[in-house]
């Protein structure tokens, strides 16, 4: 599943839960998910940024230097 499709779901579960139709153990459960979703993403991102960084400095290029890949 997505995590566009996932946060979707959470969503829906959490309206499903203030008509009192999901339990709020279970929309806490979908909700520490998402965000545990989210933290891979961001550290997946941040993990690209510093290999890209490492390797422009091997090459000796400057930060700035735009690299397409």
């Amino acid at each position: 599943q997505g995590y566009e499709s996932f946060k979707v779901s959470v969503e829906r579960e959490q309206a499903r839960a203030a008509e009192g139709e999901t339990p709020l153990s279970e929309l806490n459960r979908l909700k520490e998910s998402l965000l545990s979703t989210e933290q891979g993403w961001i550290s997946a991102i941040r993990n690209y940024q510093l290999s890209r960084d490492r390797f422009k400095m091997d090459l000796g290029l400057s930060m700035d230097t735009l690299m397409i890949l």
